[in-house]
């Protein structure tokens, strides 16, 4: 059965930001999500390819919300490689938050 982007976005709930501890979808940070087939030493799976946003740019937890969305995914079983890809186009503004992180943050 073929990994879908929904299952991705759902493992991806699992991932919170250190600052706000709302989790990366929530935010609106996650702007794409590719899934790819591919073969690694002989192993068929999947490619996941993130592309998402900070909030602002040169935030210190990028590399820890990176890793912590790349060990996350490769725990997906079909997942062999994971590549987090860092944009700024289209700037994250507070509108893409969720209603329940707005919730959860006060903001309602």
């Amino acid at each position: 059965m073929a990994l879908s982007s929904e299952e991705v976005f759902s493992a991806l709930s699992d991932c919170l930001d250190p600052d706000t501890r709302v989790n990366v979808v929530d935010l609106g940070l996650i702007y794409n999500v590719t899934i790819q087939p591919t073969t690694i030493a002989g192993k068929k799976g999947d490619a996941v390819e993130v592309e998402m946003t900070l909030t602002m740019p040169d935030r210190p937890v990028s590399s820890i919300l990176s890793s912590s969305i790349r060990q996350r995914l490769l725990e997906l079983p079909s997942v062999l490689d994971v590549a987090v890809k860092i944009v700024w186009s289209p700037p994250w503004t507070p509108d893409r938050i969720s209603p329940d992180a707005r919730k959860q943050l006060g903001m309602d």
